[in-house]
């Protein structure tokens, strides 16, 4: 699905999603975007909560231009913790840009209408979503956990932070959002990335990196 396309699509779920978005409104200008299920180790509401401190003044930021519309947090997926992951939003002095739209088929084709990806789990294995987010030339900010920092290189392809530091994820959030040169680069080196990617070459990789996570687990 192209930009455009993905871009309008997440515009109709939102408004599916929360029905008192007015039909008039525009879509958001830059999107902040993660796919993940509502379960702990994907941090959820910690991200919201980051994602409102980083963003809930309106004014615009420092470096961007004064007419640059503060980003939206749009999170697809669903799980035992939304609950909690609505609370957060509830709460966040950010909640009209934040955007929950629960579970979507084929969640992937929708990348492309981020602006940027953000996978801040506390525990991941090999998570799919960064193959597909690095297929769509997303810029990624993501925890050095599980296999993340062999699938991703800091500063090439994503900025990547310490689980749970989200004083290092309101900055790298904030990085990318006010520069579009960084954003330029990280999405060149998500495609590099990607094009290297073989199905033979993935799946050599794969096996590789669950036995060494299996050798982590059994010492």
């Amino acid at each position: 699905m192209a930009p455009d396309q993905a871009r309008a699509e997440l515009f109709r779920l939102i408004k599916v999603a929360e029905p008192g978005t007015q039909a008039s409104q525009a879509p958001p200008s830059f999107i902040v975007g993660t796919i993940a299920n509502a379960y702990p180790s994907k941090a959820l509401p910690s991200l919201i909560e980051t994602f409102s401190e980083a963003f809930g003044n309106k004014v615009a930021e420092p470096g961007t231009q004064a007419s640059q519309a503060p980003p939206h947090l749009i999170i697809i997926g669903d799980g035992p913790e939304m609950p909690k992951v609505e609370r957060a939003r509830e709460t966040s002095a950010a909640k009209e840009r934040i955007h929950l739209l629960g579970a979507v088929d084929d969640a992937a084709r929708l990348m492309p209408g981020f602006d940027l990806f953000v996978l801040a789990s506390l525990k991941e294995g090999m998570p799919w979503t960064i193959l597909e987010a690095l297929a769509a030339g997303l810029p990624i900010v993501a925890a050095r956990v599980g296999a993340i920092p062999e699938m991703l290189e800091d500063g090439v392809s994503s900025l990547l932070i310490e689980p749970g530091d989200r004083a290092a994820l309101s900055d790298a959030l904030r990085r990318l959002y006010r520069d579009s040169e960084l954003r330029r680069k990280l999405t060149e080196g998500a495609l590099r990335t990607a094009g290297r990617r073989t199905a033979a070459a993935m799946i050599g990789e794969t096996l590789g990196i669950y036995r060494r996570l299996l050798q982590q687990n059994r010492s």
